[in-house]
């Protein structure tokens, strides 16, 4: 369900990506009820916790897509009280205050996944295209190498690119960029 929603968010299809995701969280939610009533493993409890955390975490980047801010909003409070301390839930924090025009927020929630995991690459491209944005001839400087550092894990993520080759641009090396 997962993987059908984000291939409707990439064909811009955010409604029939948000129904998918819902449809998955209300299942998800209800199986990891049963499991805790039943007092089954552990172990399938956190994973099913865990799955439902990454549900909230798709619809909440899903609302800020749509520039629907107190939607998404709601849905990392809720990826919150699952998985507190994660770097994709500080992730999802920074592109929701990102929608909502907090950059200084943003940045700090991006700056707090990756101090929980330097090598998130959502976490690197997201404040890397962020500072590229910014301008700043320190923060392209940094941009570049964030971004760099993000393609070393996801090769084939177009936006990780196309962010490095504005900031190379922006930076005076038009042959790089």
């Amino acid at each position: 369900m997962r993987v059908k929603a984000q291939l409707l968010l990439a064909i811009a299809d955010a409604n029939g990506a948000l129904a998918v995701l819902g449809s998955a969280k209300q299942k998800l939610s209800t199986a990891r009820r049963g499991f805790s009533e039943r007092h089954d493993s552990v172990a399938a409890v956190a994973v099913l916790k865990q799955q439902e955390a990454q549900v909230w975490r798709d619809l909440a980047l899903a609302y800020a897509s749509q520039q629907q801010p107190v939607d998404a909003h709601l849905c990392v409070q809720q990826m919150q009280q699952l998985e507190s301390h994660s770097a994709a839930t500080y992730h999802a924090l920074g592109v929701v205050a990102a929608a909502s025009g907090d950059g200084v927020a943003a940045k700090q929630a991006y700056k707090t996944a990756l101090a929980l995991d330097a090598a998130y690459a959502p976490a690197l491209l997201s404040l890397g295209a962020l500072l590229r944005k910014q301008g700043d001839v320190h923060d392209l400087s940094v941009a570049a190498g964030l971004l760099t550092d993000a393609l070393r894990y996801e090769p084939h993520n177009h936006m990780g690119w196309y962010n490095l080759g504005m900031a190379r641009k922006a930076q005076g090396h038009v042959e790089e960029g």
